[in-house]
């Protein structure tokens, strides 16, 4: 198995990370396709020309690259009738040669290269996250190299991540929300299962604070209710974490009315595509956004992540603390709620103001 990894050791990888790391597939197959891409760079495509990422790696999916893995290993697998058969395919003994090839310089890569990798990506416009990310995947696949010993040492040793900026996050005004839920409560909006859907989703973005892929996911088995005032909502976040959160009066409301009325139908999922009777896409979600934006006249444009952005915002202008607030969003460690905790301008102007505002005269 070893001899089999050296050879094409991204094949290795994929088959063997997922149970030695816990991965979820969806991870797994982000960072298979950002060795893809780093593979390509090392073997030419982005290397020889000055330290440029290849544009064809660039778009390359993860079932693409999956596909282009399990072909690999097929090849390979069928090698030996080739040798054993002059006449057969030399063109699949030169695939071959050149994952080899691809593997060693992947196996065989330094720390040098690795930073000019992150130089090049930079150079690109690449933002400091999308490259922290694709460091993470280096990372992961190096020490899966290390464990089963194809390398000795990982040439990420010492390299660090970029310093990410923090960014105020957008959100939206309590007047913006207040103006949305009421345009998606109307009575005419409401009095379609296709306006209770949508009036259902942007409830349950909103109140709980939901990710998209998350609303997406949700099911009916999910819900857990106590009492009529009491009720809970089992949510899978990333990396398939589950947190239990409250599920909102009006949220839970715009739910049941939009259950109601759903149409019959196989799906586990709690949303669906009117016109499939499938699962609802993430892609569905955006078009709901995208449809309401231009509708409902908003402070910003109106995504699914923003009414996430905005619910922590508001939590905090009501003065609920961090640690609530970080349980709610799902998030592992406080610094990254911190990104959504932020002090309005119009309170620091108040704050500012309270040292040259007069004092009030008595009587």
């Amino acid at each position: 198995m070893k001899e089999e990894w050296q050879q094409n050791a991204l094949v290795g990888y994929q088959e063997n990370a997922k149970h030695l790391f816990g991965y979820p597939e969806s991870t797994l197959q982000e960072y298979v396709r950002d060795l893809t891409q780093f593979q390509a760079w090392l073997s030419g495509d982005g290397h020889s020309t000055g330290g440029r990422v290849g544009t064809n790696t660039d778009v390359i999916n993860a079932d693409e690259a999956s596909e282009s893995l399990r072909e690999t290993v097929s090849i390979a697998n069928r090698s030996g009738s080739s040798r054993a058969n002059p006449s057969g395919g030399s063109g699949s003994e030169s695939f071959i040669e050149q994952s080899r090839a691809a593997s060693a310089h992947l196996l065989g890569c330094s720390r040098e290269q690795i930073e000019e990798y992150i130089v090049s990506l930079s150079n690109r416009g690449l933002r400091a996250t999308t490259i922290n990310r694709k460091i993470c995947s280096l990372n992961s696949f190096y020490v899966w190299a290390v464990h089963h010993r194809l390398v000795d040492v990982s040439p990420l040793v010492g390299v660090r991540k970029l310093k990410v900026p923090r960014r105020i996050p957008k959100f939206l005004t309590f007047e913006d929300i207040e103006r949305l839920l009421s345009f998606t409560g109307s009575l005419r909006r409401t009095s379609t299962i296709r306006g209770k859907q949508v009036r259902a989703m942007i409830s349950i973005l909103y109140y709980p604070g939901l990710r998209r892929e998350e609303l997406v996911n949700m099911r009916f088995e999910h819900i857990e209710k106590v009492s009529d005032t009491e009720i809970y909502l089992h949510v899978f976040g990333k990396g398939d974490k589950q947190r239990l959160l409250p599920f909102p009066a009006p949220a839970f409301e715009a739910y049941e009315n939009y259950v109601r009325f759903r149409p019959e139908c196989v799906c586990p999922q709690a949303f669906i595509s009117l016109k499939t009777l499938q699962p609802m896409s993430k892609f569905d979600v955006n078009n709901v956004c995208d449809q309401l934006s231009r509708k409902v006249k908003l402070s910003k444009k109106l995504t699914p992540h923003l009414l996430r952005h905005t619910f922590a915002t508001h939590l905090h202008l009501k003065g609920q603390p961090i640690e609530h607030i970080n349980a709610l969003l799902g998030h592992e460690s406080l610094n990254t709620t911190k990104i959504y905790v932020h002090i309005d301008a119009g309170r620091l102007r108040r704050s500012v103001e309270e040292l040259y505002r007069p004092a009030p005269t008595e009587g």
